[in-house]
């Protein structure tokens, strides 16, 4: 109801008010209201003296019109106010703060009652800023034995309301919520009861390599917990860089009964001959903390042995010897390119092969999102479904644990074509951003059902199908917009996605693309351009190496890997 216009013709009820009045067996002009009036000020509503009369009243308005004629003499003789007195009389102040006190035991109630009420599917960013304002404290409900489910939820909620009262002790709650989630995806009895046995000859060595991959649709949606709920679908592409696969890992069995890990790009080594040693592998910023969760996930710990070992040595012997593990990241840090899914992926098939697991390219990728939660970075599935699936594909999965993403290849004769004439360009910044920093603050928006980050998500999603369609239908200029498009959204969900130097860069050669953006989670590292034609393609190249951003900026060379993820023995 609007409470505008003439008394008689306003809508009321459903009906207009002359018409809800007639239908009452009221006569209108017996309420004294002269022609042309507004209804704001007709006097519709009966003063009530107590609970049970404004009960009385609230069923004579919902009756149907025969009931309400036999009170309408009574509805006549009643005090009656209009919306006017009412506005006039009232103390919105109180009357607000009343409401809000209400909403604060109402809402504590839903959460007391959060496994059988709407509470954990509301909007738990906005519920939080909404009780951090009341002055009586949401008590603090314990949700140690609530599912892990419900926990993560129920717990990133307590920690935004804290956060939002100035209280130091939120972090913890969040903490708790993303155990939550890992608890929930490293599973012992789906990832546990390995026997590794090595069993490759003296003096072979078991090569894994893999392409990177480049997202141009659909990313975050990969992203636990929203793919658990909502499932995600993605569009990338795998590439070899400057004519080769960037990620590379070599194994070899020893007789020595240890573990020696050694990274070709870095130059460390590092040998390993206790349990202990191995299994601390949760420090995002080690050389080899990838390569301790791959093998730990690979049984040669103790969490997801079949059998206990005394020792790391005795694990070993039974194993059958010793393992050398030698890596090879030919891409920068911080590149964007799904480097470190990949490299954990390429880690996992190498030993997979060398230790007789037999695991397929699905269990790869599941134990990847399992092995990138056991180091607490986090992070999704499409990087290494990116890598180990060649080709430009749309990867698509369904809300529950299983998180293996179903493949759709696509004709990539155009992104051939186009790398080749040199249309579609790959440009590294020189700039660099941990992805760890953008995705905890991402990943609490979705634990907290935060209304607008998850219409940004679901606007990425959709953003999927219309780019795919453009590729297939050899549309270069649209495929660019639906770049710009992703781009444009990935800000919108996060503004750290870029920098005024990536800001610099693009406006440089903005009339010479259709559509550009930083791969990954932004902030810097590689940027995907597509030029509007050959020639500007070299413009493109002419202007960002005249004024790099950076002294290691520079562009680098890309084709469509038609492999994907490949291990083979010599």
């Amino acid at each position: 109801d609007s409470f505008s216009g003439d008394w008689r013709t306003a809508q009321w009820m459903r009906t207009s008010v002359g018409e809800f009045l007639d239908g009452s067996g009221i006569q209108p002009d017996a309420l004294g209201i002269p022609d042309g009036a507004d209804v704001f000020d007709a006097p519709l509503f009966p003063v009530a003296d107590s609970v049970g009369e404004l009960h009385r009243w609230l069923r004579w308005y919902a009756a149907e019109p025969a009931a309400r004629r036999a009170s309408a003499d009574g509805w006549l003789a009643a005090r009656r106010l209009s919306a006017r007195d009412l506005l006039t009389r009232a103390d919105l102040g109180e009357l607000e703060a009343l409401r809000k006190k209400r909403l604060v035991r109402s809402l504590a109630r839903m959460m007391e009652r959060r496994r059988t009420s709407v509470f954990l599917n509301m909007d738990l960013e906005a519920t939080a800023a909404l009780l951090a304002e009341a002055p009586e404290p949401v008590p603090d409900i314990a949700c140690g034995e609530d599912p892990p489910a419900h926990r993560m939820a129920a717990s990133m909620f307590r920690a935004e309301y804290l956060r939002r009262r100035g209280d130091p002790d939120w972090g913890t709650f969040a903490e708790g919520a993303f155990a939550a989630l890992r608890e929930l995806i490293v599973r012992d009895e789906a990832l546990g009861g390995l026997e590794p046995s090595l069993t490759t000859l003296p003096d072979q060595i078991v090569w894994g390599r893999s392409p990177l991959r480049l997202d141009f649709a659909g990313g975050w949606s990969d992203t636990p917990p929203y793919c658990l709920l909502h499932g995600g679908r993605v569009l990338n592409v795998a590439v070899d860089l400057n004519g080769q696969p960037p990620v590379q890992v070599f194994a070899r069995r020893t007789d020595r009964p240890s573990i020696v890990l050694r990274s070709i790009d870095l130059g460390v080594e590092e040998r390993i001959e206790e349990f202990e040693a191995l299994e601390r592998c949760d420090e995002p910023g080690s050389s080899f903390s990838l390569a301790k969760a791959a093998l730990t996930l690979a049984g040669f710990g103790r969490r997801f042995a079949a059998r206990p070992a005394p020792t790391l040595r005795d694990r070993l012997t039974e194993a059958g010897g010793g393992l050398e593990l030698s890596l090879l990241a030919a891409v920068p840090k911080g590149s964007g390119l799904g480097t470190s899914s990949i490299l954990a992926a390429t880690l996992l098939a190498t030993i997979s092969d060398v230790a007789g697991l037999g695991w397929s390219k699905d269990d790869v990728i599941q134990r990847t999102l399992a092995l990138e939660q056991l180091l607490t970075t986090g992070g999704g599935w499409q990087d290494q479904a990116g890598g180990c699936h060649p080709g430009l594909k749309v990867l698509e999965t369904h809300p529950g644990l299983d998180q293996t993403p179903s493949c759709r290849w696509l004709s990539d004769r155009t992104l051939e074509a186009a790398c080749a004439e040199g249309t579609a360009l790959l440009y590294y910044t020189g700039i660099t951003r941990l992805a760890k920093s953008v995705l905890g603050e991402i990943v609490r928006g979705m634990f907290l059902n935060s209304g607008p980050r998850l219409r940004t998500i679901r606007a990425i999603v959709d953003n999927v199908e219309p780019v795919a369609d453009a590729i297939q239908r050899r549309d270069w200029e649209a495929f660019g917009r639906g770049i710009r498009r992703s781009w444009r959204l990935n800000r919108e969900l996060d503004s750290g996605t870029s920098t005024p130097e990536i800001d610099a860069i693009l406006a440089a050669v903005d009339d010479l693309i259709h559509g550009a953006k930083l791969l990954g989670a932004g902030g810097g590292g590689f940027l995907f351009l597509v030029a509007k034609d050959p020639e500007a393609g070299r413009r493109v190249r002419c202007v960002l190496e005249e004024n790099p951003p950076s002294p290691r900026a520079r562009f680098v060379s890309l084709r469509v890997s038609q492999v994907g993820l490949e291990v083979t023995r010599s």
